[in-house]
């Protein structure tokens, strides 16, 4: 399932923070690619099956200051994604 994920950020992005959002956002495995706007104020993130919640808590770590956080997903189906990840493999390894 594609989806997006619209981020806005209290103030523009620098070439430091703009270093942050690509490090901690392509560090996790569903997501595609990342459209920052012009002014720096809101950015895109394409992925596949990525939560919201899951996107928030990697630009934390990062340490890049967040406002808000929209998907194109409904809430109960952004909510499922999270459920998901913390109940256990979906896919096995090959060997186990």
């Amino acid at each position: 399932m594609s989806m997006r994920l619209d981020v806005e950020f209290p103030r523009p992005l620098d070439a430091a923070a703009r270093t942050r959002l690509h490090l901690a956002a392509m560090g996790l495995a569903k997501v595609k690619r990342i459209y920052i706007g012009r002014s720096g104020l809101r950015a895109a993130v394409i992925g596949e099956a990525l939560s919201a919640a899951k996107l928030r808590a990697a630009l934390t770590e990062e340490e890049v200051a967040v406002s808000a956080i929209t998907s194109s997903l409904s809430p109960e189906e952004d909510a499922r994604l999270d459920d998901l990840g913390q109940g256990g493999e979906r896919v096995k390894p090959v060997g186990r």
